[in-house]
């Protein structure tokens, strides 16, 4: 079909895939007076504007204004219904737009039923748009926040079935049939309703939630950032021994943890300054309390001293738990892919998982998890650590499940 000309309109766009104006396929010229003043020369042409306007954070237009008005962010904007996250304004509502799933109050900044997808993401709220993410994602047909820095999916994992759709083959156990494609910001994504992970290990739909497209822990990637920005530590500095109870050479472990990637020392206490630390780069603000003292029941916790509290065995990330800022995770979920990248986790040298005092007893170590390792089947094979001793370290599963006690901590963003 041929559109005539002058009826067909162009959206100008921001990174986000808002609709910030349309302009016609028609240029207008604009001539100046000869030099003999009796004919005309085009200096220029200039674009025939239907719509513009800005958009406060949640899509609400910014202030009407018409074109010989000197303040204002909208012209024209009322002919126009598509435009923030490129979703369909419902105007006779006031400042609604049409999700496909949801409808959103621009006003409110907030949707007007809960999440469907409610149960897979039990941190944010049921009701909140694009985890009120508003600067480097959109939401996803009002179902999920999407990163508008969307990981690529390798060609040769592609292929066209016989009904013309795609399929998905992307490693690690991870397929997908028949998957349609849904268009935001003029780039086209995969429908495939869940949440998809990238690291080392390749796609993923188990690991570490803080790789996802849609990150879910801030503070989790945080940690393992600024752990590999860290120097090396020289040779020549003196660190604890690793079983001191001495309070100042547990004070220099919490510090010595900030300043090297390998600063070995007290293990607890290099975990726990490091979390905290991650807390205060990211929300400006203490996690736990890092005071060395058996009246500190933050301290009492991450040292494991005492059987009693209910939070006890989980090591330095204890204290996290006690105060709200962490996920338990027992030691069958740690091997079926529960844990999240930047979780605190606790070794025991025992497996006897029914019993905090025989646990405790048997020794432990403190460390920070960092993805897991799969074979070609997708079956988890182990997991990456860091530690007091820097670097990355790998824990093998057949060597570890049945002989070891994990316990980890998923940390959680501060809301």
């Amino acid at each position: 079909m041929r559109i005539p000309r002058n009826q067909k309109q162009y959206e100008l766009t921001n990174h986000l895939g808002n609709v910030l104006s349309t302009v016609l396929d028609r240029k207008t010229p604009i001539t100046a007076t000869g030099g003999s003043g009796s004919s005309t020369t085009i200096t220029h042409y200039e674009g025939d504007v239907v719509f513009a306007t800005d958009y406060y954070p949640f899509g609400s237009p910014m202030s009407w204004s018409t074109p010989d008005s000197s303040s204002g962010r909208m012209y024209s904007g009322a002919g126009y219904r598509y435009g923030f996250n490129n979703q369909e304004k419902e105007p006779e509502l006031g400042d609604y737009y049409a999700f496909e799933y949801r409808i959103q109050d621009a006003r409110l900044g907030r949707f007007l039923s809960v999440d469907p997808l409610k149960s897979d993401y039990p941190w944010n709220s049921t009701f909140a748009f694009a985890e009120n993410r508003l600067i480097d994602g959109i939401d996803l047909e009002g179902l999920e926040y999407l990163s508008v820095k969307n990981a690529n999916i390798p060609k040769n994992t592609i292929s066209v079935g016989t009904d013309g759709r795609t399929n998905l083959n992307l490693g690690n156990g991870v397929t997908f049939n028949s998957v349609s494609t849904v268009k935001i910001n003029n780039q086209s994504y995969y429908k495939i309703g869940k949440h998809l992970t990238y690291s080392e290990n390749n796609w993923s739909i188990g690991g570490p939630k803080a790789n996802q497209q849609t990150v879910a822990t801030k503070v989790g990637q945080e940690l393992i950032s600024s752990i590999d920005n860290l120097p090396r530590r020289p040779a020549n500095v003196w660190t604890p021994n690793y079983s001191t109870e001495i309070t100042a050479e547990i004070e220099l472990s919490q510090k010595q943890a900030l300043y090297y990637n390998n600063p070995d020392g007290v293990c607890y206490a290099v975990t726990e300054s490091r979390a905290n630390q991650a807390y205060v780069d990211q929300f400006g603000e203490n996690a736990v309390n890092l005071t060395v003292s058996n009246k500190n029941p933050d301290h009492r916790l991450a040292s494991s001293q005492g059987t009693k509290d209910k939070y006890m065995g989980y090591g330095a990330g204890a204290p996290f738990l006690r105060h709200g800022l962490g996920v338990a995770v027992n030691n069958s979920e740690v091997w079926s892919g529960k844990l999240e990248t930047g979780a605190l986790l606790q070794l025991w040298n025992s497996s006897d998982v029914n019993s905090t005092a025989n646990l405790m007893r048997s020794g432990g170590h403190s460390m920070i998890f960092r993805n897991y390792t799969f074979n070609s089947k997708g079956v988890i094979t182990g997991m990456e650590v860091t530690d007091n001793s820097g670097g990355k370290n790998t824990i093998s599963r057949t060597e570890y499940e049945k002989a070891k006690t994990f316990l980890g901590v998923n940390l959680l963003d501060k809301r």
